[in-house]
C-alpha cells in the first residue's frame, strides 16, 4: 500500500482527530505544526503506520490512546454495557497524568536534596565541567558537517555562524546557560524549553525553560503528539479551555532531551530516572551514618559523671524528689537535629550528655562523684569513609575529582600516559554520552532556526548533514591525541620510503596509501588536504581560493 501524498496527515490533524480535544487550549499549536520540522513529522507518521510491534515509547499514553486506539482494563463489579467507553478511557488516562506527575514531583524533590550534598555537588560538578568547557572565545561548542552533506564550503561558513549566532549566543546564551543546562539534565534527567516564536517576523525570538517536574509528553503511535503542562492552578489565558490545570503544547513548541531509554523507569518516557537514581540508597546510609556518628560523639565525646547522693533516711519519694531536683541543677539533656546538624537545649551544664544519679546512704558510702571513661571508638571513621566512597562511584566520578576522597586510591594528575586510570578512560567515555543529550537539544533548536531561513534551500534542511562537536577539557585526552599524532607522523614516515615516486620507480606504495595507513587519515581529510594544497598554490600564482 502506497502512501497517499494527496492526503498527508499533519500533526494537527492527528492531535484533533485521534485524542479530540488534545492541543486546543495552545492557539500557537497549529502554527508550530505549519512551520517547522515538516519532513521529520511526515516520515514519523508514516513510520507509524507501517509500524507493527509496539516501541518503547509507547508505554504512556495520556490521553488513553493505544498503539490500536483501545484502552482496555479489568473492571470488577461494573457492567460494561453501561459504561461509556470514551469516559473511562478519558478517566483512566487522567488519573495515569496525575499518578507520573506526582512521582515525577516527588522524584524532582529527592534528586535536588541528593545533589545539595557536597560530594554529590563536587561530583556533579566535575561532570559539568568536563561537558561544557569554553574555550578563549568563549564557545564550548560548534556545528561539524557530515561528509557526504550536499553543501558547499561557503554555505559551511554561513550555517556555522548561523548556529554560533543565533543558536548558542542570541537565544541559549550557551556560554553562561550550557553549564547549567546540562546541570540540570543530570539532576533532573531531562529538560524542557518552550519555543517563543514571532508568526510576522518568522522569527523565534526566545526560548524558555519549562519545569520538567510538571512536564508530561503525550506518545501515540510511537509517535510524541504534544507536551502536556500541568499546573496547580487553572488555566485561563484568552477564556481557553476555563477550569482546567494544564496547558497543552505542540510536540513542535517545546525542545525537550532526556538521557535516553535507560534512564526510563517501567512507566517508559513519563517515568524518567537521573544519574542521582543509584546514588540513593547510599546517600540515605551516609546520612544515618553522619547521624549516628555525631551523636555517639555528643553522647560519648566526654567523660561522665556518676553521682552518688546521699539521700540519708528520707522516704523513697522524698528521695525521688530530692534526686530529680539535683538531676535538673547538675546537668542536661541534649537534643541533636539531624536535619540542620543543630544541638538544642543549652544551658547550665557540667557534660554535654546525660549524667548518672544514684541513690546512696550514709549507711554505706555517702554522697560521691565518680567518673566514666568515654567513647572508645570515636576516632574510627572508616564506615563513614566508606559510604562517602559508596556515593561517588554510585555516579561513576573517579575519587581524584572529589576533595573529600583526595588520597582515596589513585588521583588523576597532569594526564601523560602512564598516568592515566582506567576510571578517567571511562570517566572520559561517560562524559561524552551525557554530551549526547545537550547536542539533541542544540541540533534541534538549530533546525528549527534554520527552518525560517528562507535563503536557505529545502535540500539542505535534514537533520542527518549535521552533528554537534564539543570542546575537549581533559588534559589527558589531548596528551593521548599528541601521542597518537607523532606515532602516525612516524609511521608516515617510515612508509614515504617505500611511495613510488620519480625518485624512487621500484616503491611498491601509492601516495594515498601512505596517507590512509600512515597517518590515518580520512578521505575527506585527505579532499580538505589537496584543497589546502591547490589555495597555497594558487596564492603564490596570484589566483584566488579553491571554494570548492
Amino acid at each position: 500500500m502506497l502512501y497517499d501524498k494527496g492526503n498527508k496527515e499533519t500533526l494537527t490533524k492527528r492531535i484533533l482527530g485521534r485524542a479530540r480535544d488534545y492541543g486546543m487550549a495552545n492557539p500557537n499549536g497549529s502554527t508550530f505544526d505549519r512551520e517547522f520540522n515538516k519532513s521529520e513529522i511526515e516520515l514519523e507518521i508514516e513510520k507509524s503506520e507501517y509500524m507493527v510491534g509496539q516501541s518503547k515509547r509507547a508505554l504512556m499514553y495520556p490521553n488513553g490512546m493505544t498503539p490500536d486506539g483501545q484502552y482496555t482494563s479489568p473492571t470488577v463489579g461494573v457492567n460494561p454495557a453501561n459504561v461509556d467507553p470514551n469516559k473511562a478511557r478519558d478517566l483512566a488516562a487522567e488519573n495515569l497524568v496525575q499518578y507520573y506527575w506526582r512521582r515525577n514531583r516527588e522524584r524532582t524533590i529527592k534528586y535536588r536534596r541528593i545533589a545539595e550534598r557536597a560530594e554529590v555537588a563536587e561530583s556533579l560538578n566535575a561532570i559539568c565541567d568536563e561537558g561544557v568547557y569554553n574555550n578563549e572565545v568563549g564557545e564550548s561548542c560548534s556545528l561539524m558537517f557530515h561528509p557526504d552533506a550536499p553543501i558547499g564550503g561557503k554555505i559551511k561558513e554561513k550555517l556555522a555562524t548561523l548556529f554560533r549566532f543565533d543558536v548558542t549566543r542570541k537565544l541559549l546564551d550557551f556560554k553562561r546557560n550550557g553549564w547549567k543546562i546540562m546541570r540540570n539534565i543530570l539532576v533532573e534527567g531531562r529538560v524542557f524549553f518552550e519555543v517563543i516564536y514571532h508568526n510576522e517576523r518568522n522569527e523565534i525570538i526566545a526560548v524558555e525553560p519549562l519545569p520538567a517536574e510538571n512536564m508530561i509528553v503525550v506518545i501515540q503511535d510511537g509517535i510524541i503528539i504534544g507536551y502536556r503542562q500541568m499546573l496547580d492552578g487553572q488555566y485561563t489565558r484568552g477564556g481557553l479551555d476555563q477550569g482546567k490545570n494544564y496547558i497543552d503544547f505542540s510536540p513542535n513548541q517545546v525542545l525537550y532531551t532526556d538521557l535516553g531509554d535507560e534512564y526510563h523507569g517501567p512507566g517508559g518516557i513519563n517515568d524518567p530516572r537521573s544519574i542521582l537514581e543509584e546514588a540513593v540508597k547510599p546517600f540515605n546510609q551516609l546520612n544515618a551514618v553522619e547521624d549516628a556518628i555525631v551523636m555517639y560523639r555528643i553522647q560519648w565525646g566526654s567523660e561522665k559523671l556518676v553521682f552518688k547522693i546521699d539521700t540519708g533516711m528520707m522516704s523513697p519519694s522524698k528521695a525521688e524528689k530530692h534526686m530529680a531536683d539535683q538531676s535538673k541543677v547538675l546537668s542536661r539533656k541534649v537534643d541533636y537535629n539531624t536535619s540542620s546538624g543543630e544541638i538544642a537545649n543549652y544551658g547550665r551544664v557540667i557534660g554535654l550528655g546525660e549524667h548518672y544519679f544514684i541513690s546512696t546512704s550514709s549507711r554505706t558510702t555517702g554522697s560521691d562523684i565518680s567518673r566514666l571513661s568515654s567513647g572508645e571508638n570515636i576516632s574510627n571513621i572508616d564506615d563513614l569513609k566508606y559510604f562517602k566512597r559508596q556515593l561517588v562511584n554510585a555516579m561513576h566520578v573517579p575519587p581524584g575529582h572529589v576533595t573529600a576522597l583526595a588520597g582515596d586510591g589513585d588521583n588523576f594528575s597532569n594526564g601523560k600516559i602512564g598516568e592515566v586510570t582506567q576510571s578517567e578512560v571511562a570517566f572520559a567515555r561517560m562524559v561524552h554520552r551525557y554530551q549526547e543529550a545537550v547536542s539533541h537539544l542544540l541540533l534541534r533548536l538549530y533546525m528549527m532556526v534554520l527552518e525560517t531561513k528562507k535563503e536557505f534551500s529545502d535540500d539542505i534542511k535534514e537533520t542527518e548533514y549535521y552533528d554537534i562537536h564539543f570542546n575537549k577539557v581533559n588534559s589527558f585526552q589531548n596528551y593521548i591525541d599528541s601521542e597518537v599524532l607523532t606515532n602516525n607522523l612516524n609511521n608516515y614516515d617510515a612508509m614515504v620510503k617505500h611511495v613510488r615516486s620519480d625518485e624512487n620507480p621500484t616503491g611498491r606504495l601509492a601516495p594515498e596509501t601512505a596517507l590512509l595507513v600512515g597517518l590515518r587519515l580520512t578521505d575527506q581529510q585527505i579532499a580538505d588536504n589537496d584543497k589546502f594544497l591547490r589555495n597555497d598554490e594558487n596564492k603564490k600564482n596570484g589566483e584566488g581560493n579553491d571554494s570548492q
